[in-house]
């Protein structure tokens, strides 16, 4: 598959490839979003910190109800808490699961949406933001590509299924690295009509 990982601190081998990830994708993020990203992520690593266990089947609370625990929240504190969990999820989720959105009902615009849509609303009412929050929520997909580039940056085989959703992805958000391996995979885009 890919090279071994050697690094002793996951925080510091997300931030590095997050870094990576984002050159290779043509964004620099301000570094607070780059931090945010890396804390989410080494968070995320940990299956308690990503799944509720409590909330449904699979462990993790759909999106439209998080939204709407949201908006009956008691406090703007928990609104707000509640409101990044969405944000985090989503991006999560669309980032580095996209083919398992592929196989559901649920479609990524979707999930982009409410993830954007969640910190958008973060970066007008929450006290601490240092632009983080309106940086996630303006630029929502280019931290989706930068995500979903961290899953197939290392990859060396694909399989029929593997190049049919990066093709999916190339052609529903741009992704230049999908675009990348793509043509180096010997697949022509010349003349490949794009959906975004």
């Amino acid at each position: 598959m890919g090279r071994p990982v050697t690094e002793r601190s996951l925080y510091r081998y997300f931030h590095d490839e997050l870094g990576r990830a984002a050159h290779r994708n043509g964004h620099q993020p301000l570094d607070a979003t780059l931090w945010y990203l890396t804390d989410l992520l080494t968070r995320f690593s940990r299956s308690d910190q990503f799944f509720d266990n409590r909330s449904s089947r699979s462990g993790l609370k759909p999106l439209a109800l998080l939204y709407g625990d949201a908006m009956h929240a008691p406090s703007e504190a928990e609104r707000n808490r509640i409101l990044q969990r969405l944000g985090d999820v989503a991006l999560f989720v669309a980032g580095l699961y996209r083919q398992s959105l592929d196989r559901r009902a649920v479609r990524t615009e979707y999930v982009v949406t409410m993830g954007g849509g969640a910190y958008a609303f973060l970066a007008e009412n929450a006290s601490t933001d240092l632009g983080i929050f309106d940086e996630l929520a303006q630029h929502f997909v280019r931290f989706v590509n930068i995500l979903t580039d961290l899953v197939h940056a290392n990859r060396e085989r694909f399989d029929a299924s593997d190049i049919l959703r990066l093709y999916a992805l190339w052609n529903e958000t741009g992704n230049p690295q999908a675009e990348k391996q793509l043509r180096s995979l010997g697949i022509s885009l010349d003349g490949a009509q794009q959906l975004h």
